[in-house]
Formats: C-alpha cells, sequence, structure tokens
C-alpha cells in the first residue's frame, strides 16, 4: 500500500500502531476521543505513547488538557473538534405536539441518565404531557427502568436505534437533553457528537 501516515484513532490503538510505525519508518498521528485518555487505567501507558507519536489531537479543549495533563508534549499537541455531515441533516423540523424530550447514548455511569430521571420527576409535575424517549442500551439500562418505573415516570426506553432513526426522534423532539458526569473510573466525554446533530436538526439541547 505504502503509506505515507499512520492515523490511529483512540489512544489504544496509537499504542498498538506504534510498532507498525516504527517498521514502516512512517509519522504516526493519534486522535484522542474521550474515555481513552481520562480513564485511570490509561495513564502509565500515556509516557510510552507520547515519546513516540509525532502528533496528538485532541477532539476538544477538555480532552487537550487531560492529554497535557498525563505527560502529552504540548509542542505535538493539536486540538481540533470533529465534524458532521451538514447534508445528512437537511429534513425539515416537526415537533410532537406535546412536549418531548429526547436523550440519546449508552447507558452508562459517565452519561448520568439517573440525573436525567430525577428532572423528569420535577418536569412531570409540572408539565404531565411532557414524554422523555431514552435512546440506547448499556449495563445500567435495567437499574434505570427500574428507577422510572418507581417514579411513575413517563418514560419510552426505545433501545438501539439506527442513525436514519436517530436524526428523525431529533427532528421531532422539542429538546435534545444530556447529562455527564465523570465516572468512578475516570471516564468522562470528549465531544458527543449527536449533540452537533442535535443543533444541525435546529433542536435546542440542554447538557
Amino acid at each position: 500500500e505504502s503509506p505515507a501516515l499512520i492515523h490511529a484513532h483512540f489512544f489504544n490503538d496509537g499504542i498498538d500502531a506504534l510498532e507498525v510505525g516504527h517498521r514502516l519508518d512512517i509519522p504516526l498521528v493519534t486522535t484522542l476521543h474521550g474515555h481513552d485518555i481520562t480513564k485511570h487505567e490509561n495513564a502509565r501507558a500515556g509516557r510510552r505513547l507520547f515519546d513516540r507519536v509525532d502528533r496528538v489531537i485532541a477532539v476538544s479543549n477538555f480532552i487537550a488538557e487531560q492529554a497535557l495533563a498525563r505527560g502529552c508534549p504540548e509542542h505535538k499537541l493539536v486540538q481540533h473538534y470533529i465534524g458532521i455531515d451538514l447534508q445528512r441533516f437537511s429534513q425539515l423540523k416537526q415537533e410532537t405536539e406535546h412536549p418531548s424530550l429526547l436523550f440519546v447514548g449508552r447507558l452508562v455511569e459517565k452519561k448520568g441518565c439517573t440525573y436525567l430521571l430525577q428532572a423528569m420527576a420535577r418536569l412531570q409535575a409540572r408539565y404531565p404531557e411532557l414524554q422523555l424517549t431514552i435512546i440506547g442500551s448499556g449495563d445500567l439500562e435495567s437499574t434505570l427502568r427500574r428507577e422510572a418505573a418507581e417514579r411513575r415516570l413517563n418514560v419510552v426506553f426505545a433501545g438501539t436505534a439506527s442513525a436514519a432513526e436517530i436524526r428523525a426522534q431529533l427532528a421531532r423532539s422539542w429538546l435534545f437533553v444530556a447529562p455527564s458526569v465523570t465516572a468512578q473510573n475516570g471516564d468522562a466525554e470528549g465531544l458527543g457528537m449527536v449533540f452537533l446533530e442535535a443543533q444541525a436538526l435546529q433542536t435546542p439541547v440542554v447538557s
């Protein structure tokens, strides 16, 4: 193939690509996205990657700060946002008749969905017709379903969905809502692409 450069997405893939880059004698660029640099377990391996990689791309200012804190040389670091193809988000905004909220994401600790359910309990008392749709699956799904049932919330757990289905839901929803926390293992949000997708469809974002 005669490559001129290796671009590895995520920290661990950068580690794996080091030897390939060395054998081919070509530059290695690694993009950091979120959990790959914030989780505690990656701290020790950082020096090996940062010493040998030619350039590190961070997808947000927060991730750039995390990389610097873990030993990435400043002269190797570039902060560059990932974009989306706006032509794929051209459908008209057609909101539901009654107020509706949408959450899209993995049902794991860092997504903070339990806080969304707490907020929903307060909102539903003021707006009885309000409905929250949760798209996604994960380790906390059964816990969140139980919490929603105990609080008697008007919540629909829609499971996983295709990109087209998510775009359609975003176009119908009054608001896109996405809490976020730092998990106990350090896992934190880098740049949620669905935030950009919601904005591209002119759906307001609360985060």
